[in-house]
C-alpha cells in the first residue's frame, strides 16, 4: 500500500524531504494490513463472549447465576481481627500520601 508521504509530512509539519519518511510509510503499510486482518475476526456481541470460556479444545458455557447460600455474615465478623459497625475495619496503610 503506498501513501502519500509527503503529504502526511506536511500534515504533522515534518519535512517532506526526511528520509525518516521511508521508514514511517513502512511502518503505516504495516499497521493498516494489520487493521485489515482485524476484518477478518467475526463478530459477536460483549454478551455471546460473556457467556463462554475456552478450556483446551472445546468450549464450555458458563452456568446461570442463581441465588444460594453463602457464609454467615456473623460468624465471619466474629473470626475478624476488627469489625466496626457489621463490617471489617481495615487498618490504614497510606496516610496523607506516604505509605508506611
Amino acid at each position: 500500500m503506498e501513501f502519500d508521504m509527503a503529504h502526511l509530512a506536511r500534515l504533522s509539519r515534518r519535512d517532506p524531504h526526511d528520509p525518516a519518511l521511508k521508514d514511517l510509510s513502512e511502518d503505516l503499510a504495516s499497521i493498516v494490513g494489520y487493521v485489515g486482518m482485524l476484518t477478518a475476526v467475526p463478530d459477536r456481541t460483549p454478551e455471546e463472549v460473556a457467556r463462554e470460556v475456552t478450556v483446551g479444545a472445546g468450549l464450555v458455557l458458563l452456568r446461570e447465576d442463581a441465588v444460594r447460600p453463602s457464609f454467615d455474615r456473623a460468624a465471619l465478623l466474629a473470626a475478624s481481627p476488627s469489625n466496626e459497625d457489621g463490617c471489617y475495619a481495615v487498618p490504614v496503610a497510606i496516610e496523607k500520601g506516604v505509605a508506611k
